[in-house]
């Protein structure tokens, strides 16, 4: 019952943590059962993975079993999700860096690091890769799912680096006909991970805005950049209104 009140919050166990002054086992405990209780939710398990697996950043996944098949059970629900497409934190959380030297899920790895940071181009490398087809294979990766997150993330990628874009060159980077890109262009603006408008006439994508796909040095810039922007914007405002008052 306990669990089921959850219902996704994740400030509300994070609540009942801080109230119950729970010991670092019990907190690893709790966690792994909201883990395990939402699984079927790819977007509740996320933010829950997140949680639990950051409690163990100095452990050592070769002596917890039980930890370990969490953590493929995350990345393989992850991966899995068609709505999950920021997956930049828990590729970075140490707990799951240590599967890239792993005998057997090292492939999972690299694939969660290539929907967080790459683009198609070195998707379409790893599933080349007879090992790595087998691999997602018996792990119910389907293909085709993944290659279509893949192309939808690069899209965003393309939209980072250049607010036009050309039809031409992001079929290139797609590897789709160019007759396609609109229909990829409308599949991310209704995943919400980009704004953009299409001139069919011109063959161009004004990009306005795009998703981000990790917030590394270049997003906190970008930030920085906004803000002191926001800033002298306002600067600008009360000057006017200001200079604007009778008498002044």
């Amino acid at each position: 019952k306990v669990l089921g009140a959850v219902e996704g919050r994740v400030e509300r166990v994070e609540r009942w943590v801080r109230e119950w002054d729970l010991s670092d086992a019990q907190q690893n405990e709790i966690w792994g059962l909201v883990f395990d209780a939402h699984a079927d939710d790819s977007r509740v398990m996320y933010d829950c993975a997140l949680k639990y697996f950051s409690l163990h950043e100095a452990k050592d996944l070769a002596s917890m079993p039980a930890l370990r098949d969490r953590i493929v059970k995350g990345l393989l629900i992850t991966i899995r999700s068609p709505e999950l497409f920021r997956c930049d934190e828990l590729s970075q959380l140490a707990a799951v860096q240590q599967l890239k030297a792993d005998a057997v899920f090292a492939p999972l790895h690299r694939l969660l690091h290539i929907m967080a940071r790459e683009t198609y181009a070195e998707f379409l490398a790893f599933s080349e890769d007879s090992a790595a087809r087998a691999f997602m294979e018996k792990h119910s990766l389907p293909l085709e799912a993944c290659a279509t997150k893949m192309r939808l993330l690069t899209l965003v990628s393309l939209g980072h680096a250049k607010k036009e874009l050309s039809y031409a060159a992001v079929a290139s980077a797609l590897h789709v006909e160019q007759a396609e890109v609109e229909t990829w262009v409308m599949q991310a603006i209704g995943n919400g991970l980009i704004t953009a408008k299409m001139d069919q006439m011109h063959e161009l994508i004004a990009v306005s805005m795009c998703a981000e796909r990790d917030f590394g040095q270049k997003q906190w810039e970008r930030l920085h950049e906004s803000l002191t922007d926001w800033r002298d914007s306002i600067r600008s405002l009360l000057t006017v209104l200001q200079n604007s008052r009778p008498g002044s």
